[in-house]
């Protein structure tokens, strides 16, 4: 072999090696991205009791916790059932009135169905409705490692839906309801064909896509949006194993056919109150919505319960057969 050749050589071994050890960086970054944002960790795992420390959420800490308190002092009846991917789902039951309508609720992006669902909880306790809390996948006591920001969480609420419908029949008058990722859920939920009889949806600070509340995020966080959200995305495919961007609730609103009622804190930091005017504006069917002053991300129920539960109020007594 000639010096030439042998230079030559050298030179193509230290590309690859090069292109090697940046495919090995690039891999390990996807997998740390994965962990922080997707993957379901002790680390990240959240307790019923863990708040926000944020001067939003400081001041109403005490009035979420007394209302896990008492959600926990209440009879209850835990529920699991499987998903399509064969992972197993939980939930708890409170049973107000056998007769009464089911509400279904969905908590959000690392999230409790206690700590999200203490305000939907009290307005149905008072109004005799039943509530399931689901604990979505890969958080409370649910199976899988990945959350999908809504994108399988969907086909889970299905698989409520149908477990309500084979347990309390056709006829059971059901509301679903969600907060941030899980109002996304129930939103992309709707598209789907069922033979519940779904009263309504209410949403409370959703966001529009998945695709865009992780811009949303990334730019508050001042990280390059582009090269971010293209790694964010190639992250969910390779190890979450989901596309983003396979469906939205954008998409779901341009052909829903139940009544919507979307509520949204008018101070929220996390998901732009705009994204559910934007989901607002593509729903076709019967809607509403409700802006709450001053309310961060999820806390609207807090700041003003008055003007919170008078809309749900209206909502549920609009859709309802009767009150209970």
């Amino acid at each position: 072999m000639s010096e030439i050749q042998r230079a030559a050589a050298v030179a193509i071994i230290s590309v690859a090696v090069v292109i090697l050890m940046l495919a090995i960086i690039y891999f390990a970054a996807l997998r740390v991205y994965y962990s922080i944002v997707f993957a379901k960790t002790e680390k990240l795992k959240i307790g019923n009791y863990d708040m926000m420390e944020s001067e939003q959420y400081r001041p109403y800490s005490k009035t979420i916790k007394d209302g896990v308190t008492y959600m926990e002092s209440v009879d209850f009846e835990d529920i699991n059932i499987e998903a399509n991917d064969g992972i197993t789902l939980f939930g708890r039951y409170y049973e107000n009135n056998p007769k009464g309508p089911l509400v279904l609720f969905f908590h959000g992006y690392r999230g409790s169905a206690f700590r999200d669902g203490s305000g939907i909880f009290a307005i149905c306790k008072r109004k005799g409705y039943n509530i399931l809390l689901a604990d979505q996948r890969a958080h409370g006591r649910s199976g899988g490692k990945t959350t999908t920001l809504g994108i399988k969480e969907r086909f889970d609420c299905l698989k409520w839906i149908e477990y309500a419908v084979n347990r309390w029949g056709e006829e059971k008058e059901i509301i679903l309801t969600g907060m941030s990722m899980g109002a996304s859920t129930v939103l992309m939920a709707s598209a789907f064909e069922t033979n519940a009889n779904i009263k309504g949806i209410i949403s409370d600070c959703g966001f529009s896509s998945s695709k865009e509340i992780l811009k949303s995020v990334m730019k508050t966080v001042g990280v390059p949006v582009k090269p971010a959200y293209r790694v964010a995305y190639r992250t969910a495919k390779v190890f979450g194993k989901f596309d983003m961007e396979e469906y939205s609730p954008i998409e779901a609103m341009e052909k829903c056919r139940f009544p919507v009622l979307f509520i949204h804190g008018d101070d929220d930091r996390f998901v732009p109150c705009d994204m559910s005017r934007q989901c607002y504006d593509a729903c076709v069917a019967e809607k509403e919505i409700v802006f709450i002053k001053s309310a961060g991300h999820g806390l609207s129920h807090c700041v003003d319960a008055e003007k919170y539960e008078d809309a749900i109020d209206r909502f549920c007594d609009k859709y309802i057969c009767k009150n209970y």
